[in-house]
């Protein structure tokens, strides 16, 4: 047993969810701060980018994503894995999103899931949000 974070790590939705909500949170969980709030952000900062929206932190993307068709974005930070999988933390809707998804060594899964999250997801918490 070691496990590679980066590759390998197996979560149920609901811990990849629990994971969010610590990014989301700067590392509080509750009323107690379980990871330094620096560690948390400076995991997040882009250490190089990919275009002006896309960005790459400590295992963590950072993207403006579209939200929906009407040309709003929004600042979200992403962990992707494998086969489309995907947690995506959006501050401004307060939100922690968790697809599972198993399209293996296909090239389009990490754009699948995107789009599911920019056409649907996303419109969709924005519309109910008070």
């Amino acid at each position: 047993g070691e496990v590679q974070a980066g590759g390998k790590l197996g979560l149920a939705a609901r811990d990849a969810a629990r994971l969010g909500r610590l990014v989301l949170n700067r590392g509080r969980w509750g009323a107690t701060q379980v990871l330094p709030r620096r560690w948390i952000e400076d995991m997040v900062t882009p250490i190089s980018r990919l275009s002006v929206d896309v960005g790459y932190g400590v295992l963590w993307w950072s993207m403006e994503l579209a939200l929906g068709t009407e040309g709003r974005r929004v600042r979200a930070e992403i962990m992707m894995g494998n086969g489309g999988n995907m947690v995506a933390v959006v501050p401004e809707l307060d939100a922690v999103i968790v697809i599972q998804a198993q399209a293996y060594r296909n090239g389009q899964a990490h754009d699948v899931s995107r789009l599911l999250l920019t056409r649907y997801v996303l419109p969709a918490l924005s519309a109910y949000r008070p």
